[in-house]
């Protein structure tokens, strides 16, 4: 099953959306700066 999850950064106060089987794993992923479109915009909550 798929999830749409909402994240926010507060460095940027800006938001994104997206979706995912696995939400914890993805919220990582975005921390990490794997992401071509939330890299360097984090840290992530």
């Amino acid at each position: 099953m798929f999830y749409v999850y909402i994240i926010y950064s507060k460095t940027f106060d800006i938001y994104y959306k997206g979706f995912s089987e696995d939400v914890a794993q993805r919220l990582l992923y975005h921390n990490e700066n794997r992401s071509r479109y939330t890299s360097n915009k984090g840290p992530w909550d």
